[in-house]
C-alpha cells in the first residue's frame, strides 16, 4: 500500500527534478532517492516516471528504458502530471509511438487542465516522428498550443515536404533509435530567410560514431529523395538535423 508520506516523497522528487532543469550535477544527486522510491513502491507509476527521467538525463539509456517501460505498463491517465512526464521522456528516448499513445489518451479526457501544454508537447513529438496526420488533428484545437502544430505544417508545406516528412524522420529515427537520449524540434528563422525545422538529438556515442551516423543519414536521405524524383538535397536548408554526442554520467565526472 502506498502511504500518504510516500506519495508526498514522489511529488517532492518530481518537483526537485523540475527545479534541476538541465543541471546534470543536481539531477545526479536525485538518482539514489528515485531508486529507493521505486524499490519501496514498485507499483508506483509516478515513481518509475521520475526514476526513468532522471536516468535518461544522465544518459543511462539502458536502465532508463527499463524504467520507462515499467512506467508505461503502469500508465494511469488520471495522474496527468506523471503521464505528461512519461510521454516527454519516452519521446526523448525515441519511443514516439508510445509517447503519442499517451498524448492521445490524455486528449481524450473530457477535462484536462493542461490541455494547451499537452498539445504543445504532442505537436513536437508528432513532428519528430513525422506524423503529419496527427499534426493536422492537433492544429484544429482552439488554443495557443495548436499554433505550434500549425507552424510546423506551414513550414513543411512551404518547402514541399508534407508528403515526405514521415519517411525523412523515419530514416533519422532508424539510425539513432538505440542511442537517443533527447530529441527536440523547433521552428527557426533567420531575419531574411525562409523558416526551417531544426531537429537536435543527444545520442549516446563518441564523436567518430556521430560522424559515421551523420554520413549514414545523409546518404540514406539522398537516396530517398532521388527515389521520389526530387533533387538529392531537396531537404537541405529546410530541415536541419544535428546529432550531439553524449556519454553516460559517472559520479565525479562531467557529462560530455
Amino acid at each position: 500500500m502506498v502511504t500518504p508520506v510516500s506519495v508526498q516523497e514522489v511529488v517532492q522528487l518530481h518537483n526537485d527534478l523540475v527545479d534541476a532543469d538541465e543541471d546534470i550535477e543536481r539531477i545526479a544527486a536525485l538518482e539514489w532517492r528515485a531508486m529507493k522510491l521505486v524499490h519501496q513502491q514498485p507499483r508506483s507509476f509516478s515513481a518509475h516516471v521520475c526514476y526513468g527521467s532522471i536516468l535518461l538525463s544522465l544518459a543511462k539509456r539502458e536502465l532508463a528504458t527499463q524504467e520507462l517501460i515499467a512506467a508505461y505498463d503502469l500508465f494511469d491517465p488520471r495522474d496527468t502530471t506523471a503521464a505528461n512526464g512519461l510521454a516527454v521522456s519516452l519521446a526523448k528516448a525515441g519511443f514516439y509511438d508510445q509517447s503519442l499513445t499517451i498524448y492521445k489518451k490524455e486528449l481524450a479526457l473530457s477535462r484536462l487542465a493542461n490541455l494547451e501544454g499537452v498539445i504543445t508537447n504532442a505537436s513536437m513529438v508528432a513532428a519528430l516522428s513525422g506524423e503529419v496526420d496527427f499534426l493536422n488533428e492537433l492544429s484544429q484545437h482552439a488554443n495557443s498550443g495548436a499554433l505550434i502544430a500549425k507552424e510546423y505544417l506551414r513550414i513543411l508545406e512551404l518547402h514541399g515536404l508534407l508528403d515526405h516528412f514521415k519517411a525523412h524522420q523515419q530514416i533519422v529515427r532508424a539510425a539513432i533509435l538505440d542511442r537517443q537520449c533527447s530529441g527536440i524540434l523547433r521552428a527557426f528563422q533567420e531575419e531574411d530567410d525562409a523558416p526551417i525545422l531544426f531537429c537536435e538529438y543527444k545520442i549516446l556515442c563518441d564523436r567518430q560514431t556521430r560522424k559515421n551516423l551523420d554520413r549514414q543519414i545523409f546518404d540514406q536521405l539522398e537516396n530517398y529523395y532521388v527515389s521520389q524524383d526530387l533533387p538529392p538535397g531537396h531537404y537541405i536548408g529546410k530541415v536541419s538535423t544535428v546529432l550531439v554526442p553524449v556519454s553516460e554520467y559517472r559520479q565525479g565526472e562531467k557529462a560530455a
